[in-house]
């Protein structure tokens, strides 16, 4: 997403996403489930989602039980694994 305004109080949350890879450039989520709460991420819920990069954008005045603004979940198969010992 490039460039997107999302404002919507009633909404229970804006971008469900599962098993993708997200990029968010100049986003602004806003007023989203004002008077309840949303159950995982008001702004964004992401599920086994490959990669996320968000730039330059805002999220304001959101509600919800887990994850705030956004919730994820990862599986093992999206984990790198480089070979070092840290």
């Amino acid at each position: 997403m490039d460039e997107v305004t999302i404002n919507n109080p009633k909404a229970r949350n804006s971008i469900h996403a599962e098993y993708v890879q997200v990029k968010l450039n100049n986003v602004r989520i806003t007023e989203i489930n004002k008077n309840e709460k949303s159950e995982m991420g008001a702004a964004i819920q992401c599920l086994f989602c490959r990669r996320m990069i968000i730039e330059n954008s805002y999220f304001g005045n959101l509600r919800s039980q887990l994850g705030g603004a956004i919730y994820l979940t990862d599986s093992v198969e999206n984990k790198r694994n480089y070979g070092t010992d840290l």
